[in-house]
């Protein structure tokens, strides 16, 4: 290299330092960017917007990078006579890096391909950059940070609002912990996980409600800690009570111990309550690999004997979605197993004995699937617990089990001094089905007396006496029957209606009379 083009080099060199002052906002940007050092709950905004800016700041020196010595090609070489020649747009851009350039400019090539370079690579990937966080800083002008997982539409979104906490206690990570506990256990293809700002704990339930709205949270978690330490699992888009989750005294509530086994505690029954909404809205098999997820979890890390209730829940719930008998919205339960559905009761009342209706389930599993001693034993646990609100019902279905008509009758009396509209109903269809025809009326009656608007009452007594040819007073029945029938059960009578009439066809001209007449109106 001559002396001349060392000269020229150095002097490009002492230019750029010269200028160095003009990139120091950027660099602040960059390292703001790189290290999250804005303020929150605008650390997001704040990163993205002051790298953006100072790009296009320095943006503002191109046009001063590429000024031109004067308008002339550099060679000054114009044809007399004919036009000068039209440089495309593509070339006139590009102009400023070429090594031999159409025009003159007063930087040095060299200074021009840093400078260039440099503020165009900072500025497409400012560009970029605010592209892709552009839904983080919407999530940050809504109150939410640290999200993680799916943003997709069916996937199910948890906010886990900032606890209001009392200024006279030392504050305790919980939200923090929670967050991170479920961010690690759930799949972040299927579910969504947010905290609210930290600088907006929520104290109110409706100040919970309002975010949920505001964020189209599918479940929201809030709590607070002041004379008492509360907690509160919400699902704001189903129709579901408030559900206090955690009640404790606050002073019993800033030791580690105590925020490790709550973390668990409420991550257990999130995991829960995203089991039961997916259930219900008919993906049952996310919702068992979800429940199974959390239950196996739970008893490895020993919820059982510390919230045994809350894990019987648990298994009650595993229960369900295996039970031949649940029946869904879309139908009856899809890959049903009695067997794992058997297996998921009996733990639930082992860990809670008063867990009565996964003890009345097992009993009816027991009887479907013919073990009768088993089913006998279920429903006698059920009578003989006097807090079992399964009393009346569980001599009803043990009736049927009994050896002979005097047992039964025996339980179907105490059945009816319990509950006696459902004791009478039930004791009409044993005696049917025993040929006491006239005691089957009578107690027909009796149930119509101590219930007069059960329109499933009405519905059978109206079949029994289509069977028995009692078609003037099956007409009357029905007629009684209108003023309470909605439309889904108005379908279900119309079908069993038909069938009664495709199987007796001596019934079929009343039963469609009937159908016409009567129950269509």
């Amino acid at each position: 290299m001559s002396n001349s083009e060392t000269h020229s080099f150095q002097k490009s060199i002492l230019e750029v330092l010269k200028d160095t002052g003009l990139y120091v906002p950027i660099v602040i940007a960059f390292i703001t960017w790189v290290f999250g050092l804005g303020p929150e709950p605008y650390t997001t905004t704040t990163r993205t917007l002051a790298f953006l800016i100072g790009s296009l700041l320095l943006a503002g020196r191109l046009p001063q990078i590429t000024r031109r010595k004067d308008d002339a090609p550099a060679n000054n070489i114009i044809v007399v006579g004919e036009p000068r020649k039209t440089i495309p747009f593509w070339s006139r851009a590009i102009d400023p890096l070429r090594n031999h350039s159409f025009y003159s400019y007063t930087y040095p090539l060299f200074r021009r391909r840093i400078e260039i370079l440099l503020i165009v690579g900072l500025l497409v990937f400012s560009i970029i950059n605010a592209i892709r966080t552009f839904r983080d800083m919407q999530d940050e002008f809504l109150g939410l940070q640290d999200c993680f997982g799916s943003r997709k539409e069916n996937a199910l979104f948890v906010v886990i609002a900032e606890f209001a906490q009392s200024d006279n206690l030392p504050a305790i990570e919980i939200v923090e912990s929670l967050h991170d506990h479920l961010i690690s256990n759930l799949d972040e293809q299927k579910f969504r996980v947010c905290r609210s700002s930290v600088n907006n704990p929520i104290k109110l339930r409706v100040d919970a409600l309002e975010l949920a709205d505001k964020t189209k949270a599918d479940v929201i978690i809030w709590g607070s800690r002041n004379i008492a330490y509360k907690v509160h699992i919400e699902l704001p888009n189903w129709d579901r009570i408030n559900r206090e989750v955690s009640y404790l005294p606050a002073d019993e509530t800033g030791d580690f111990n105590f925020i490790e086994l709550e973390t668990k505690h409420l991550g257990y029954l999130t995991e829960f309550t995203l089991s039961e909404v997916l259930f219900e809205a008919g993906e049952v098999e996310e919702a068992r690999q979800r429940i199974e997820e959390a239950i196996v979890r739970a008893e490895r890390e020993n919820l059982g004997t510390t919230i045994p209730k809350d894990l019987s829940e648990g298994y009650f719930l595993q229960g369900l979605m295996f039970d031949p008998g649940t029946e869904l919205e879309i139908g009856q339960n899809p890959n049903s197993d009695s067997h794992k559905s058997i297996q998921a009761y009996s733990r639930s009342v082992e860990l809670n004995g008063q867990q009565y209706a996964a003890r009345l389930n097992l009993g009816i599993l027991h009887s479907n699937n013919g073990e009768n001693d088993k089913a006998m034993e279920d429903y006698t646990q059920l009578i003989l617990d006097q807090d079992s609100p399964f009393i009346a019902t569980a001599y009803i279905n043990r009736s049927a089990l009994q050896p002979t008509r005097d047992a039964a009758e025996s339980d179907l009396a105490a059945a009816i001094e319990l509950s006696p509209a459902e004791g009478y109903f039930f004791r009409a269809i044993a005696r049917r089905e025993w040929g006491d025809v006239e005691g089957a009326f009578a107690d027909f009656a009796s149930a119509i007396a101590e219930d007069p608007e059960n329109p499933i009452t009405y519905h059978v007594l109206g079949m029994f006496q289509l069977e028995e040819g009692m078609y003037a007073d099956a007409r009357h029945t029905y007629e009684t029957l209108t003023p309470y029938l909605d439309d889904e059960f108005r379908e279900t009578v119309i079908d069993e209606l038909n069938e009664l009439g495709e199987s007796l066809p001596d019934t079929k001209d009343t039963v469609s009379e009937i159908i016409k007449e009567v129950v269509k109106k």
